[in-house]
């Protein structure tokens, strides 16, 4: 079953393009290892496997929370106006 957030799409769109604050910081800022990084680097949204993992292993809200903050200090507002927003939505 998966628990991803819908907003999750949306942000797998913009952490998965090449950068270096891309999908693999925020996996490091979230705590994952370096080969948790390497398995992922090689399907087609690295950033949505990290967020599955981290939605299965997390409360929702926290979990939310946790990846809106590390997004605003990785300076990635793209990213974080989409869960902010959804955030807002749910009334968080």
């Amino acid at each position: 079953m998966d628990t991803t957030p819908k907003w999750a799409h949306d942000v797998a769109k913009l952490m998965d393009t090449p950068a270096p604050d891309d999908w693999r910081l925020l996996a490091k800022r979230l705590g994952y290892s370096n080969d948790d990084l390497k398995s992922w680097a090689s399907h087609s949204s690295p950033t949505m496997s990290a967020l599955v993992e981290w939605f299965a292993t997390h409360k929702s809200s926290e979990a939310t929370r946790a990846v809106y903050i590390v997004l605003k200090e990785m300076n990635r507002n793209d990213s974080a106006k989409t869960v902010a927003a959804a955030m807002e939505a749910a009334g968080q």
